[in-house]
């Protein structure tokens, strides 16, 4: 599946169901998961039903489109340089440099959805972009969008277990 460059990222349009329109239920354009804005009291929840959800897109077969260990932990990996240096910083409003870096995670994120389809699948289910648009600069947003990704990582891990 390629990658739409024209899509509007703001996941509010998704419904498909993996490689043939389907789903488990065999019904098309079913809208699996839906926009709730993270919190702290909530982004555990979120992430187990966006995992929940990315389980549900099949390919032509009929086979679950599972995001491995490696690319989950790619897109963690990412992040890590960035959260180290944010941790240490004092300041709420981040500088240009880390928003900047930031915006770079969102690109880096969005290449590897167009390489992949079940990173596409992730990162649509999870709305990925989403959170990180929300993260405007502030400090506390940004460290609430690392925990959640690491909470994507633990329920792909604890859900799906190894790869085949």
């Amino acid at each position: 599946m390629a990658f739409n460059n024209n899509r509007n990222y703001s996941n509010s349009d998704r419904s498909y169901g993996g490689g043939n329109g389907n789903n488990k239920n065999g019904s098309s354009n079913e809208l699996f998961n839906q926009y709730v804005p993270i919190t702290e009291d909530n982004y555990v929840d979120q992430a187990e039903k966006a995992i929940n959800c990315v389980g549900k897109h099949v390919d032509k077969r009929g086979n679950p489109v599972i995001l491995t260990t490696s690319k989950i932990r790619n897109i963690l990996s990412l992040n890590a340089e960035l959260y180290n240096d944010i941790i240490n910083e004092p300041n709420e409003q981040l500088s240009m440099d880390f928003k900047g870096r930031i915006n770079y995670l969102k690109v880096r994120i969005i290449y590897e959805a167009g390489r992949e389809e079940s990173v596409k699948y992730f990162i649509d289910e999870s709305f990925l972009l989403k959170v990180i648009d929300s993260i405007k600069g502030s400090r506390s947003q940004y460290m609430l969008f690392s925990r959640y990704l690491e909470a994507l990582v633990a329920y792909r891990k604890f859900k799906y277990g190894k790869d085949e």
